[in-house]
């Protein structure tokens, strides 16, 4: 094989060099790229998550139906693009406010949460997988205003 290599003119020796070269630096830089635009488009959505959690954790969102509006949520700031699972003191599931806005997808697979877990996790976002499917959500997870309840958003 080096044989075939010293025996090709230098122009095609160079051409392939340069062709190798340019390849090479644009998958490299195509890596790079994906990972960054990756990095920037999760804390993005971490930090409207942070945002929406706090609207979601405060007096007036979730518990049962039979609120001032019987369920339709006009009390509750209106329609909004995240899924909501309310979780009683124990961490069960007590109610769900489910995305009015975006693509319908398959819901999250909202984790068991006791209080001292959702204080572990300091408001921090964390990845859950989807109920069904291969797909991923990422959550986060605080404790209701009134203090008898997590939020998980």
């Amino acid at each position: 094989m080096s044989g075939f290599i010293t025996g090709m003119p230098l122009r095609v020796r160079l051409v392939a060099a340069s062709t190798l070269l340019v390849v090479l630096g644009l998958v490299i830089s195509g890596l790079v790229a994906a990972s960054t635009l990756r990095g920037y488009l999760v804390q993005r959505v971490d930090e409207q998550l942070s945002e929406a959690s706090s609207r979601f954790s405060g007096p007036g969102f979730g518990g049962p139906p039979g609120d001032a509006d019987n369920g339709a949520g006009f009390d509750r700031g209106g329609p909004s693009p995240f899924y909501a699972a309310f979780l009683s003191a124990d961490g069960t599931v007590e109610s769900v406010r489910v995305p009015e806005l975006g693509p319908a997808r398959s819901a999250p697979q909202v984790p068991h949460l006791t209080g001292a877990q959702v204080h572990a996790r300091d408001g921090r976002p964390f990845t859950v997988a989807a109920a069904t499917g291969a797909g991923q959500w990422r959550a986060v997870a605080v404790p209701e205003a009134s203090g008898s309840g997590r939020v998980v958003v």
